[in-house]
């Protein structure tokens, strides 16, 4: 008579399993504290994970916005291939306006370097009052960009820019953007 092998009860391991040699989730925290910031931003962007860089503007960077646009994300830095898109999801202004006013409200917007057309069809508006404080948050990207007139170019680091520049004006500015690392869009 042949012997007839019945499997194992169903709370033992079969061989391998995940678990078995699994990481525990303190090892886990101990190599994420590990990572340099750059190694932890390639990580998420590898894994199509929403990224977020915030730019602080005095006024006295905020009032020439039109003439001397800001680099929010420096795509020399996200150690991405140049074969990737730079795709903005949201973003915040937050806006803390002295006691000086500026001479006019103002409007931002985004625009990847050397493109002269906004790349985001959302914009938010700064006020102009003395001693204002807002903060506003827009979706943008894919869905709000103005496909007709922009070019989705890879490689190219964002800008936050202005319409116009202004004159007077005192306090801070703060603006913050999420976005992905995407594939060139043809």
């Amino acid at each position: 008579m042949i012997p007839t092998r019945m499997p194992p009860p169903s709370d033992q391991p079969i061989g391998w399993s995940p678990n078995s040699q699994g990481t525990t989730a303190a090892q886990i925290v101990n190599g994420i504290q590990a990572l340099t910031a750059a190694e932890l931003d390639a990580f998420l962007l590898g894994a199509g994970s929403l990224v977020q860089r915030s730019l602080l503007m005095p006024h006295t960077v905020f009032r020439s916005l039109n003439t001397a646009p800001q680099t929010i994300v420096d795509f020399s830095t996200l150690n991405a291939p140049a074969t990737k898109v730079i795709t903005p999801v949201w973003w915040a202004v937050q806006n803390a306006t002295g006691g000086t006013a500026y001479s006019a409200t103002t409007i931002l917007s985004f625009r990847y370097v050397g493109i002269a057309v906004d790349a985001v069809g959302s914009t938010i508006t700064v006020s102009n009052s003395a001693n204002n404080q807002n903060r506003q948050t827009d979706p943008c990207g894919v869905a709000g960009d103005n496909l007709g007139n922009n070019v989705f170019a890879a490689g190219l680091s964002l800008q936050v820019r202005s319409t116009a520049d202004r004159a007077n004006g005192s306090g801070f500015v703060l603006v913050t953007i999420g976005f992905l690392l995407l594939d060139e869009v043809p």
